[in-house]
């Protein structure tokens, strides 16, 4: 089983629904997250970035079921 590291909450609280939003780069809503062992994850994307730096201090980690839905993005371009 894969460990995955959410960046931006000590915990898990309620998912929202995802949609997109107008003029955003990224739909809003459900969890976003990287693989713990990923070679550049999210808090590598965001500190390249210089996004959302001040909650990169908070995080949680979890693992996630076989036959879950998730989307999987391979590279930054």
């Amino acid at each position: 089983m894969q460990k995955y590291i959410h960046y931006g909450s000590s915990s898990l609280r309620e998912i929202d629904p995802i949609k997109n939003e107008r003029f955003f780069t990224k739909p809003i809503g459900g969890l976003w997250a990287s693989r713990k062992d990923s070679k550049f994850g999210w808090k590598d994307w965001c500190l390249r970035e210089n996004f959302c730096t001040g909650s990169l201090d908070k995080s949680f980690e979890f693992f996630i079921k076989d036959d879950a839905r998730i989307l999987h993005l391979y590279n930054t371009a």
